[in-house]
């Protein structure tokens, strides 16, 4: 599992990608903890 996250300057927006290779079928499911959102808005 690879994944990146891009967040813009005023931490209004972000942009993420996850990408999986070879996953095994019906493998459940799996969180990302996302970080620099401003939690205000």
């Amino acid at each position: 599992m690879t994944a990146c996250m891009v967040v813009s300057k005023d931490q209004k927006e972000e942009l993420v990608g996850y990408y999986q290779v070879l996953e095994k079928p019906n493998h459940g499911y799996s969180r990302i903890l996302l970080k620099g959102l401003n939690g205000d808005f």
